[in-house]
């Protein structure tokens, strides 16, 4: 209620007491608060700014490493399809020369081989 008598019904006048009343120093302590926020949230996305950096940087050299298994694990499976083709040559090579070791009249007669 004395606030009321204080302040009186004219708003302009309600607004000269509370400018009265407050602290001089709430002024400089909103502004370094305010200071303080801009200062922390230039701090934090410069923070957010190089982990997003260190992270792509750890994706792209994860990505470089993936490129590079993919490629020697490529390099690899052409390495075993030929060496599948070479083992299966040799196969059909020691299947003929075993035939001839077990009948080595084959070798005079060749035409026998398609009787068989």
């Amino acid at each position: 209620m004395t606030q009321k008598k204080r302040m009186g019904k004219d708003p302009f006048e309600q607004l000269e007491w509370i400018q009265d009343s407050r602290d001089p120093n709430i002024e400089k302590n909103l502004a370094s608060k305010v200071q303080t926020e801009n200062t922390s949230q230039e701090k934090a996305s410069k923070t957010s700014i190089e982990i997003n950096n260190n992270q792509q940087e750890q994706i792209l050299s994860l990505l470089n490493e993936l490129n590079d298994k993919l490629k020697s694990f490529e390099k690899q499976e052409k390495e075993v399809a030929q060496l599948r083709e070479e083992i299966s040559a040799l196969k059909k090579q020691l299947e003929h020369d075993m035939m001839l070791i077990k009948n080595p009249w084959m070798i005079w007669f060749p035409w026998a081989i398609f009787k068989k």
